[in-house]
């Protein structure tokens, strides 16, 4: 260090210079305070010994000049004197320490070691000053230092601008506590400070700083009092960008736990190497039964049926690279029920661990949805079928059964023909008998519906259906109170209950129990959706159950396929339970089969409720005619060639004049040259290039008094509207008898159609 003598005795100057030379330390001189000060200016020496009084000022004096020089601000001053009256005030004037030339040499000699040792002390505090200056003004954290009553004494750059300030704010008073703190922190900040003052300490803690534009910053804050003063240092960080991100990635985290928790589908997180469940969502719980407990103890495997487990293992090493696909699957809920589903598995990478993320969609319905479409398509398409065959058979039977019924008319009594053609009669009904079957199957059956209480419709059968069954088995009926009524054909609802009760004797060959049950039912939009072609609403149910032998699922398929029959051959046709399901669906219901092998069956037929506003129009009575004879003239239009010849004979036997046309075009001839009265059209309903609805209405401006009679195998939309015939209309079905056709052709010409 450089130490200077000012004005110092020889004596004194030799013990002072054998000190600080000993130390290596560099001694200068000056004569006077004035030449000192020069001195001090130029080399800043950190040591200054001054003997008082000087050749031209005091000590005191000096002290108080060299203290203004920035050179000797902090420099080490040690006066000696030999009086002791100015001892304090050369101490005020900047003095740091004093000798008085009584003490002795050796007194001189401590004071200038003690002096050393101050000048080592100061550069050490002026060191760790200078550091400390340098990572409080350069430092990326804020660092301030305030009083306990919360100003600002020093703030960085970094903390000022973290807030919007400037230094030139902080020193005009413009920066505090209150100033930077929210309302709501106001009283917690006071608590923090009184803590601060008690003791010493302030833990790190969040907290939020106002900005000088009004807007919230995030911060991390810890403090400490500075010891022996009233003041303390905070450290403050912020934490802004940091927690915006977090907010974020919260956000986010809560928008996907969200979309996983209450998606619609189950949803599996699982790890792909152990295939163990990490997570499930809610839908889950719900759907398979299992509680996520039970789940997170489980494997994928575990869903599914132990026969699936090979096929799932090889799709899983077989898929370890692959893209999402959906695959059909079986799985298995916890009370065993089987459910198909189709599954979407997205692979990722997930804190070091490879996850699959399956969706699982449940589509049992939809393969029983299909599976009923395609049934009730293929049922339509057999009932096309027959429904054709019917009417091409039906016109064939109104030959044999006509002309075998007009022949053995003419036979007289005991002519050994006659009973052949009573059988060959017989046998021509029995096939009419099955073309009503086909056509009730196919919906094309003839209805003539009425107010129908389906408790009094079983209870006029009740003790046909007991001989029916048989004695051993146990016939129950219970009718359902305050039973609603239907629209039906009572005739054909006889068939219906009296086909399922026979087809429910035979299912119970060593006898059982069978039970007929009626009751009011909805069917809900939900149970409309589940069934194809039912829609929701008000019904009648009609159940028949029995405790027969029962059926699996191949047979429940086609049980309402004509001609499928489960009987040993020659035992059953295969129409009833088809001719039901016809007379069912044509009625506006439907029929559904529940059955299980050993466990029994039922059939549940539903039929809409009936609207009692039908009822006065649909009850009516037709009386018969009093003759089958008559004299008017009947235009017949068809276009089969034998049908037409078999009713024109038929007509003529029974005294009525035939015009006869092949189709509508030679029928409007007819119509245009004929001048006299032509009482009734007959004409079959389907034809080629005009049917008998569109000639019907052409003839009826030429003739619009003519009546009309239609005649068919099946029903025509034309004519009649789902087997139930318009208002008015006459209509025949075939096959045609000599007794059918002049029954009802009487009964238009008299006005009874």
């Amino acid at each position: 260090m450089k130490a200077l003598l000012v004005g110092v005795a020889v004596d004194s100057a030799a013990i002072v210079g054998d000190v600080l030379s000993s130390g290596g330390h560099e001694v200068m001189a000056a004569v006077d305070g004035a030449d000192a000060l020069g001195v001090l200016r130029k080399h800043a020496p950190a040591l200054m010994v001054v003997e008082d009084p000087l050749a031209d000022m005091t000590a005191a004096a000096f002290c108080r000049q060299a203290r203004a020089c920035s050179e000797g601000a902090d420099a080490i001053i040690l006066v000696i004197t030999a009086s002791d009256h100015e001892l304090a005030a050369v101490l005020e004037a900047g003095a740091t320490d004093l000798y008085t030339t009584s003490l002795g040499p050796a007194a001189l000699q401590l004071r200038v070691r003690v002096a050393q040792r101050l000048v080592a002390d100061h550069a050490r505090l002026r060191d760790r000053e200078l550091r400390f200056r340098r990572l409080f003004e350069s430092g990326v954290a804020g660092v301030t230092i305030s009083d306990f009553d919360g100003n600002f004494k020093e703030a960085n750059d970094s903390f000022l601008g973290m807030l919007g300030y400037t230094r030139e704010d902080m020193l005009a008073g413009k920066l505090n506590w209150e100033v930077i703190s929210p309302l709501d922190r106001l009283v917690p900040d006071t608590e923090a400070r009184a803590q601060l003052r008690s003791t010493g300490f302030l833990p790190l803690q969040e907290r939020v700083y106002v900005h000088k534009d009004g807007r919230h910053i995030a911060a991390l804050v810890g403090a400490a009092a500075l010891a022996g003063t009233t003041e303390c240092i905070s450290y403050v960080t912020d934490i802004s960008a940091r927690k915006g991100e977090e907010e974020a990635l919260r956000a986010s985290e809560a928008q996907y736990r969200i979309l996983f928790e209450h998606s619609p589908f189950p949803k599996f997180l699982f790890d792909y190497e152990t295939l163990r469940f990490l997570a499930v969502n809610d839908t889950s719980v719900h759907h398979y039964g299992y509680s996520r407990d039970e789940f997170l103890a489980m494997a994928v495997p575990d869903l599914r049926p132990a026969e699936d487990v090979p096929r799932l293992l090889a799709a899983v090493e077989g898929r370890r690279a692959g893209t999402p696909k959906g695959d059909l699957w079986r799985h298995r809920k916890k009370d065993g029920t089987i459910i198909d589903v189709e599954i979407t598995v997205q692979k990722f990478v997930l804190d070091g661990r490879t996850c699959g993320l399956a969706v699982a969609l449940d589509v049992t319905d939809r393969g029983r949805m299909e599976g009923q479409l395609r049934q009730a398509q293929k049922m339509d398409a057999i009932g096309n079928l027959a429904g054709g065959v019917a009417h091409d058979f039906n016109n064939l039977l109104s030959v044999i059964l006509s002309y075998g019924e007009m022949l053995a008319a003419d036979l007289k009594p005991g002519d050994p023909m006659k009973n052949d053609l009573e059988e060959i009669i017989a046998a021509g009904k029995r096939a009419a008998g099955l073309t009503r079957q086909l056509l009730a199957f196919s919906r094309q059956q003839i209805l003539q519906p009425s107010v129908l209480d389906l408790n009094v419709a079983i209870g006029d059968v009740a003790k046909m259906l007991g001989r029916v069954v048989g004695a051993d088995v146990e016939l129950t009926v219970v009718n359902g109170p305050g039973l609603g009524t239907v629209i039906a054909d009572p005739g054909q609802m006889e068939q219906v209950l009296m086909n399922l009760v026979v087809n429910a004797r035979d299912a119970m060959p060593t006898g059982g129990k069978l039970t007929i049950e009626t009751s009011n039912v909805e069917l809900d939009s939900e149970y409309a959706a589940s069934h194809v072609g039912v829609a929701s609403g008000s019904y009648v149910m009609l159940a028949v159950t029995d405790t027969g032998l029962g059926m699996d699922a191949a047979t429940r398929q086609r049980v309402f396929e004509p001609f499928f029959t489960t009987k040993e051959k020659g035992k059953g046709t295969g129409l009833g339970l088809s001719t039901v399901f016809g007379i069912v669906q044509q009625s506006g219901g439907n029929i559904w089969v529940y059955s299980e092998p050993g466990v029994g069956t039922t059939f549940k037929v539903y039929l809409p409720r009936a609207n009692p506003a039908l009822a006065a129009a649909l009850d009516t009575t037709v009386a018969a005619p009093r003759t089958r004879r008559g004299s008017e003239t009947v235009l017949l239009v068809e276009d089969e060639t034998t049908v037409r010849q078999l009713a024109r004979t038929i007509l003529e036997r029974h005294g009525y004049t035939v015009l006869e046309a092949q189709n509508g075009g030679d029928a409007v001839l007819i119509c245009e040259q004929h001048s006299a009265t032509i009482h009734v059209l007959l004409t079959d309903v389907v034809m080629p290039r005009m049917s008998g609805r569109q000639l019907a209405e052409r003839l009826g401006s030429i003739r619009p008094n003519m009546k009309v009679l239609y005649m068919s195998g099946y029903t025509d939309d034309s004519v009649v509207r789902h087997g139930v015939l318009d208002s008015g209309v006459g209509f025949l079905q075939k096959p045609i008898t000599p007794d059918a056709l002049t029954r009802k052709l009487r009964e238009v010409v008299d006005g009874h159609p």
